[in-house]
Order: C-alpha cells, then sequence, then structure tokens
C-alpha cells in the first residue's frame, strides 16, 4: 500500500544496508498522525475549536521533512535538465553511520559526490552560513569539497549568497 518507505544514505547500497530510516510515505497521513492524531480526545470531546490556534501555532514545525523531499525532487528535476550537474546516477539524503551529521540531499556520479545541498524551512537562510555547514559535512563524504556544486534552500529567502553557490525558495521548488 506504500504507507511507509525506507530511506537508504544515498552512499549506500539500498539491498544491504542496515543504515536506514523509514517514514510515513503520504503526506497527508504524515499531517494527521503527526500533527492532527495527538488532539484526537479533545477534539472528540467538542474542544476543536480552541485546539485550532495551537494546531495552527504547530504548522510550521511539521514541514521540515516534507520539504526537505521536494528540495530533492526539485534538485533531480534540475539535475535532470542538466542545469546543475552532469552525470549524476543518485540523489538522496545522506548520514554517517554515528548519526551525527546529515545532508537534506547529496548527488553523485558513480558513488563520487558532485553536488550537496541542504534545506531549510525557515522564512530566511544565511547562505554563507550554510556553506561553511556544508562545507564541514562534505568533508565527510570526499575528499574534494572545492569542486562541489552547493545549493541551499529556504521558504522565502537566501541572504548573503555567496558567489557560485546557488540558491534556491520554495516558490521555485513549488511550481513545477
Amino acid at each position: 500500500m506504500r504507507l511507509v518507505e525506507r530511506l537508504v544514505s544515498v552512499t549506500d547500497d539500498p539491498l544491504w544496508s542496515r543504515r536506514r530510516l523509514y517514514r510515513i510515505a503520504d503526506n497527508f497521513l504524515a499531517f494527521h498522525l503527526g500533527v492532527v492524531a495527538r488532539y484526537r480526545a479533545e477534539t472528540d470531546g467538542g474542544l476543536g475549536p480552541s485546539i485550532l490556534p495551537v494546531l495552527e501555532r504547530g504548522l510550521d514545525r511539521h514541514p521540515g521533512g516534507r520539504w526537505e523531499q521536494a528540495f530533492r525532487d526539485h534538485l533531480r528535476r534540475v539535475v535532470a535538465c542538466g542545469e546543475l550537474a552532469a552525470d549524476v546516477v543518485a540523489l538522496g539524503p545522506w548520514w554517517r553511520a554515528d548519526g551525527q551529521d546529515e545532508i537534506d540531499a547529496l548527488a553523485g556520479e558513480a558513488r563520487v559526490p558532485v553536488l550537496v545541498g541542504e534545506a531549510k524551512w525557515t522564512r530566511a537562510v544565511d547562505g554563507s552560513r550554510l556553506l561553511r555547514i556544508l562545507r564541514y559535512k562534505a568533508a565527510a563524504v570526499t575528499d574534494d569539497v572545492e569542486r562541489m556544486v552547493y545549493v541551499v534552500g529556504a521558504r522565502k529567502h537566501v541572504v548573503n549568497l555567496p558567489p557560485g553557490v546557488v540558491g534556491i525558495i520554495a516558490e521555485e521548488v513549488f511550481a513545477a
């Protein structure tokens, strides 16, 4: 039924990897189970109108993982058009075995990373600050961090974007 999907770090072999995460595949179901269901008893008891403002305040915390997936999907479309990197054979999330570092989008050609991206579901991100973090994380994957294409994403604005770094906002991601 495809209710649950398995995520594997992009550099691992999906058939043999023990480093995997599971998440609810359907966005609506994930929202319902992650945000709405915790107030089910109160809602069923008639407190729906008083719970609605609490739900609205919590909406900004929910889309983080979903935004990262939409960011990766957008990068796949852009890479497929040949706009960011050539010869990409894999694109997905990456994390270290100890779980300390995670990269939202890592793309590579024959297991050699060529593109790294980070997406934040905040109104604005500092591109230069995010670049420093991405360089640090990318160093755990490859020694050649200078030839990587760096992509940063935010909901509304990417400010202080260094030359050569690609900035993407939600409007671009959801326009396609």
